[in-house]
Parts: C-alpha cells; structure tokens; sequence
C-alpha cells in the first residue's frame, strides 16, 4: 500500500491515508510504474472519493517515483481550471522531479532505518551490560528484559517463558494493553513459545483468536541448551515486526539467555551458602574449614568460642 505523505493545495486530512496498488489514480500509477493523464478527474470512474476537494478538480497527472526499477513513490498534480490539460512537456517535467525525488526518499528510509537501529542497539546493549555486571534476582530481570523492548519496539507487550526440565513456565508478563497470551505452562514444541523454542529460530505469527494481535516468539539459548522464550506482541494492524526488529531481538535474547545462567549460578551458589552456614551454625560440635592453601575459609559460633576461650 502507500501513504499519502505530503499535500498541498490540497486538505491536510488527506495525510496518512493508504491508497492500494490499482486504487485510483495513485494507486494505478504505482501499479503500472507508467504515467498517467486525465482531462476530467471529477468525472473519471475510478478517482479516489477522499474528500470534496480532490472530487471537484479537473486536469489531473501522476508519475511513478521510481528507484532501480521499483515504484518507492507517486507524484499526483491536480488542476483546478476547467481549460487547462496536462501536455507531454508537462510530463516530461514531472519525470525529471520524480526521478530524484525517488533518490532521496530511499536515501532518507536508509538513514532513518539506520538511526533507529543504531539508537535501539545502544539501549540493548546498555540494558545487556547492566545485566551482566550486576548481581540481579531473575525475577526482576525478566521484568527488565520485559519493559525494555516494549519501551524501545513499541509493542503492546512482552512475556517471558522460561525452560524448567520438561516445560516452559511464564516467569513474567508486561503489558500495557488487554492481550490473551499463549497458556503459562507449555510443553515442548506447543503453542508459538513451545515451537520456537524447540526450532530454535525466531516465529512471527498473527493470533488466531485476537484480530490484529501479532507475536514474535524469540528463543533464549545458551551453549546450545534451551533457556526460555521472549515473546513480544503488537496488538494493532498498523504495527509489524520487521527484518530488523527480530534480528536485533534475537541478538539481546542470546545473551539475556547467559546472564539467566549466570543469575541462576549467583542464586544456587548462595543458596548452598546459607544452607551451610545454618547446618554449621546449629551444630553442637565446633567446626572449621580450611582451603587448599590451609587458610580459614568457615568456622561455627562453637568453634568461635572455644577458641576465644583457650
């Protein structure tokens, strides 16, 4: 489809409606990559019915914005008075404006698209460091993981599953709007989490059961071992996830996947350290714990207080 992006002469609220290839004059032209000319656009049988204005006028002329053989564009130029028609001169010089002009919206779709992945990639990256350098409880995380890629992708929200043996468990959820998410457990290869966990690769998929709600389910991995799943969700039409949105979110899941190791490996070894220091700290018997090098490394209140007394 194409936008209407720029008007003048002509109403504002013409701006952002979507015209279809072979819709109207603008969507002909883009079709056909050809010039067109109509003497009588109010009266012509396909003209588009967006508002009074553009149904009132008479001479009307579009030409395709074309860049390496592909339509990126169409220039429409409408006339008012009955007695003037559009020549081939006319033409000739609407072609010559469309050819750079078709330039320079690829140009600036390039630089756009490299501003946003650039700007998008530094908060990954950011928010990637900040993970794995501190001490953080999975938990909260997920939920950082969860609000970053709604605040940077604009999705309507995000959802993690994450692998516990033999099935995923959702461990965090954020969403600013309503949305039905798959089930909170799963099995291997069930539902979109399940399947893109179990292949390995990223799914993009339209909800079955919601109009306009799209997922992208995203696995996390770590030295080929499965870890859980992100799955962000758009909740409108007018949103997609693009070539470039999986990509750098499958990057940032990669190694949200290590640093959930790396949390899980924090939280067992401290857990084992509490579990020691109750099982010495109740026993009757003193106890002491050296290293390799001979040096103290564990002693029990027992032990303390013999030696204190001695």
């Amino acid at each position: 489809a194409l936008e209407i992006m720029a008007v003048q002469g002509l109403p504002d609220s013409l701006l952002g409606i979507a015209v279809q290839l072979n819709q109207g004059m603008i969507g002909r032209v883009a079709a056909t990559q050809t010039p067109l000319r109509i003497n009588d656009y109010s009266g012509w049988g396909d003209k588009l019915l967006l508002a009074p204005d553009v149904i009132a006028q008479h001479g009307a002329i579009g030409v395709p914005m074309l860049y390496q053989d592909r339509a990126v564009g169409v220039i429409c130029v409408f006339e008012v008075r009955p007695e003037r028609t559009f020549s081939d001169d006319d033409e000739t010089i609407l072609e010559a404006l469309a050819a750079p002009a078709a330039v320079a919206t690829i140009n600036a779709e390039y630089y756009s698209r490299a501003h946003r992945l650039s700007q998008r990639m530094s908060v990954l990256l950011a928010t990637q460091l900040r993970l794995s350098t501190q001490t953080t409880h999975p938990d909260v995380m997920l939920d950082t993981v969860c609000q970053t890629v709604i605040s940077l992708f604009g999705c309507n929200g995000a959802a993690i599953w994450r692998w516990r043996t033999n099935l995923l468990e959702r461990t965090a959820v954020r969403f600013v709007d309503n949305v039905t998410l798959p089930d909170p457990t799963l099995a291997w290869n069930e539902g979109l989490p399940g399947r893109a966990l179990a292949q390995s690769v990223p799914l993009v998929e339209d909800d079955p059961d919601q109009t306009g709600v799209t997922h992208a389910a995203l696995p996390m991995m770590w030295q080929g071992q499965p870890v859980g799943v992100l799955v962000a969700t758009y909740a409108s039409n007018e949103m997609r996830f693009s070539r470039d949105d999986i990509d750098l979110l499958s990057l940032f899941c990669q190694s949200v996947g290590a640093a959930l190791i790396n949390a899980d490996l924090l939280n067992s070894l401290q857990a084992e350290r509490d579990r020691l220091e109750t099982i010495l700290s109740s026993t009757v018997d003193p106890v002491l714990v050296a290293d390799q090098a001979g040096r103290l490394a564990l002693i029990n209140p027992i032990a303390t207080s013999a030696l204190q007394a001695t």
